[in-house]
């Protein structure tokens, strides 16, 4: 294949772009055997989005990802009861302060919340019983 054409993929989904199509269709199929239309905007095969769509985890219960002190951001998961508290946290910060909140900052002033209670003088049984 000379270095300035393009695979009949990649020629498809120009052609669909320029035309101002949502999709294309080929004749090979996807990584997952799919011989079904591929979106113009990033080539995904439309039946591959759809099954990622059905399977995907509820937003609650998806990876959170909060930023550390150092800039890095870090991954944690929620179980249901953390979800349902980080949704309430969220909706009462709203209500309070008449603006949205994010879970980071959520996060950030159970952080702060938690050092206060946490103070000397606390009992393993007082910080047990939180997370019980």
């Amino acid at each position: 294949m000379p270095l300035n054409s393009m695979s009949p993929l990649r020629e498809a989904q120009e052609c669909a772009r320029k035309r101002g199509d949502n999709t294309f269709s080929v004749s090979m199929p996807c990584a997952n055997g799919h011989f079904a239309a591929r979106y113009a905007s990033n080539g995904v095969c439309v039946k591959c989005a759809a099954e990622y769509r059905k399977n995907a985890k509820p937003r609650e219960q998806r990876l959170l990802k909060i930023s550390s002190a150092q800039c890095r951001v870090r991954q944690i998961s929620q179980d249901d009861l953390s979800s349902k508290l980080a949704k309430h946290a969220t909706h009462r910060f709203a209500e309070i302060t008449g603006r949205p909140a994010s879970l980071s900052v959520i996060h950030k002033a159970g952080l702060i919340l938690l050092a206060n209670y946490l103070k000397p003088g606390r009992t393993a049984a007082d910080v047990l019983g939180l997370i019980r």
